[in-house]
């Protein structure tokens, strides 16, 4: 045995029984393995292969002498053969005992013939400067690297590091903003070429203090480093049992301008994708094009597009295809998304556990987690280019007319959408790695083929069916709390009913007795519990015994609005409500020039004395009289609406006259104020 934490010589000799015993009463101990170094002799210089291989030479010479016990070598003084070996190889006694010394306490490895400094990671050796560096340049420019320059790139190397978007040259220059310049005459100037630093000097200096993964990490980030340098180890498939397990789903702006289909001469921008692929057959199970983008009515409808039938979507916009390539309708068990704002909100996160559903968020910055939809997105775009270039396809060019040539419509990216998922499903892909049944069956390299094998095996996933298909649906819909009261089922200002639900309508019946009042859970009694689809304003849902009820909406109560969706409802609730302020400004006008009219007609109505209380059936008929023969037909025609006033006035007489006889004749004595009969309106009242 030898000792190896010594830099001498020290061997001694034992048996295995005694080494055992030794081991078993803690005298020794098993320590772990050394580091064991491998040699690669390509990055030796000339001198020191030439050195390491004559070492190496006189080592298996050694082990040919005394190998492999080296008993021999341990006990014996005088070594005659040993002294004619490192003769041999013009080594000294102290030298050859030193390389077999160092051979033996490194366990007998060929890398302790070589310089130990050969496999240190230290740092270049600093240098003291007494002239510049590098080739002489063509202009007198740079300077000796001092401490005093160390001392200003390290200010400069901070600043590149603390920031992500400054660059190597925006960090000299402030470097020698702040270091290399003098104030001369109030004015701030550089000091000359040969006074201050270049940049190549600065930048070698930045680039011997931080390396290139710091570099990285530096301008990107930790996790977005570590993504992009990752051991490519696994695929898609490791965690991916059986078809419709494990599905990856995101949104993407189609890099394409289309027109309403309203009016195909308006441009509408460009299209939303949603999209959603299975793991384990790479299938495309699922898709939505629309124009929510980031919001949950697009991702409620790509789930929706995942439970419904294929072939009555189909039938509904009018399209004649094959839907074998596109699997059936199914529940999976996980789904794969993004930190985007739709797939990470609390209403998507409430469908899931409805759905039992695992929702799975992966980390920012780490797209390569779901590489299957990222490189469908780039297949889909790739098939369509070649052929819509002049069909509004953006283009990242100062010419591109996109806007200008935009033609497709919505319904005409549907269309586009259906025939990739046949194309995608249908595609022989040779990187896919078969397994040893699938190619005993003779499975082909697409994913339908893919994933019916699966199916075949494994099983299918949960399918959608009649049974389950309304609670799959009830599950997408939004959840809300409504009003019930008199006239219906208020939500958000607009009323519903359904007349078949006799508790409900009973319920209504009560309302007003029920008002402010609670339940003994501590719920308003007059509250519910509803859904609600963002897609439409017509009906509202709510549960009763485990089945799903449906209200209508009450147009008629409601300002006969119908076929809105909510976002448009609301920005018709908001327009009204616009209109309501301005309408309490204008009844608060309204009201206050009323004001002002009534008290003008109070004002000029005023008597001294009291009003005569007695006779007034006789005074209230010649009123009468009067205000009939002043409205009469006559009047308003146009051949007699010329009349004279005067004839007006006779008349007007004669009938005061007659009355007058009339209240004589009765022992009555009238006095009327002829102010009272005047048909001319005061001037008081004239505005009003």
């Amino acid at each position: 045995m030898i000792q190896t934490d010594v830099s001498n010589r020290n061997i001694i000799m034992k048996t295995t029984h005694e080494i055992m015993d030794d081991v078993s009463n803690g005298a020794f101990r098993i320590a772990e393995n050394q580091e064991i170094h491998v040699i690669d002799q390509e990055r030796l210089s000339e001198t020191e292969k030439e050195r390491y291989l004559q070492k190496l030479s006189f080592i298996r010479d050694f082990k040919a002498l005394y190998g492999p016990s080296f008993a021999a070598y341990c006990t014996t003084d005088s070594k005659p053969e040993y002294n004619d070996l490192f003769r041999k190889y013009g080594f000294t006694r102290v030298l050859a005992d030193r390389i077999v010394r160092r051979w033996l306490q490194s366990g007998m490895q060929d890398a302790s013939l070589v310089d130990p400094r050969f496999f240190r990671q230290s740092g270049p050796r600093p240098y003291s400067y007494s002239t510049k560096t590098g080739r002489k340049p063509a202009a007198a420019q740079g300077m000796i690297i001092t401490d005093d320059v160390r001392k200003a790139f390290d200010y400069g190397v901070q600043l590149y590091c603390s920031q992500r978007l400054i660059t190597k040259r925006e960090a000299y220059m402030k470097t020698i903003r702040h270091f290399f310049v003098e104030e001369k005459d109030g004015e701030v100037r550089l000091l000359p070429a040969d006074r201050r630093p270049t940049e190549r000097q600065f930048v070698n200096y930045l680039n011997n203090k931080v390396s290139k993964e710091e570099d990285a990490k530096i301008k990107t980030s930790n996790i977005e480093y570590r993504n992009n340098e990752r051991l490519l180890l696994g695929s898609p498939r490791d965690e991916a049992m059986r078809p419709g397990y494990i599905l990856e789903a995101d949104a993407l702006e189609v890099d394409i301008n289309i027109v309403s289909t309203l009016d195909t001469t308006r441009n509408v921008s460009r299209p939303i994708l949603y999209l959603m692929i299975d793991m384990y057959s790479h299938a495309i199970v699922a898709f939505h094009i629309g124009f929510d983008n980031n919001s949950l009515i697009g991702l409620s409808s790509l789930m929706l597009n995942l439970f419904e039938d294929r072939q009555a979507l189909l039938d509904r916009r009018g399209i004649s295809y094959d839907i074998s390539a596109w699997p059936s309708p199914f529940i999976p068990n996980e789904i794969r998304c993004d930190r985007g704002s739709d797939f990470a909100s609390d209403q998507f996160e409430r469908m899931c556990q409805e759905l039992n559903i695992i929702r799975t968020l992966e980390t920012g910055a780490m797209g390569s987690m779901k590489g299957l939809i990222e490189q469908s997105f780039r297949l889909f775009h790739q098939g369509i280019k070649p052929q819509l270039e002049d069909k509004g396809i953006i283009q990242k060019r100062y010419d591109s007319n996109h806007k200008l040539e935009a033609c497709l419509t919505i319904d005409d990216m549907f269309k586009l959408m259906v025939e990739f998922i046949r194309f995608h499903n249908t595609f022989y892909t040779k990187g896919f790695r078969l397994s040893r049944e699938m190619i005993r069956e003779d499975v082909g390299k697409r994913p339908i083929d893919i994933w019916n094998y699966g199916v075949s095996h494994f099983g299918p996933p949960e399918p959608v069916t009649p049974f389950n298909q309304l609670s799959c649906m009830y599950s997408l819909m939004l959840d809300a709390t409504a009003s019930i009261t008199r006239e219906g089922i208020s939500f958000r200002r607009l009323l519903y009913v359904n007349m078949a639900d006799e508790d409900l309508l009973t319920k209504m019946k009560q309302a007003r007795l029920n008002a402010n009042r609670r339940d003994r859970y501590g719920e308003r009694i007059n509250s519910m519990d509803i859904r609600y689809d963002p897609r439409s304003i017509n009906t509202i849902y709510y549960l009763k015994d485990g089945r799903l009820q449906v209200m209508e909406l009450l147009s008629s109560k409601c300002g006969n609005i119908r076929d809105l969706t909510w976002a448009e409802y609301e920005e018709y609730a908001n327009k009204e409500k616009a209109m309501d302020r301005k309408g309490d400004e204008l009844n608060i006008m309204n009201r206050m020039k009323r004001i002002d009219a009534v008290a003008s007609v109070a004002a000029g109505a005023t008597r001294p004395t009291y009003a005569d209380s007695g006779n007034i059936r006789s005074f209230r008929k010649a009123e009468k009289a009067l205000e009939n023969f002043n409205d009469r037909i006559e009047r308003r025609l146009p051949s007699l609406a010329a009349e004279p006033i005067q004839k007006q006035e006779q008349n007007t007489t004669e009938i005061m006259a007659a009355h007058e006889v009339n209240d004589r004749a009765e022992g009555v004595k009238a006095e009327t104020d002829s102010s009272l009969f005047s048909p001319v309106c005061p001037p008081e009242l004239a505005d009003f």
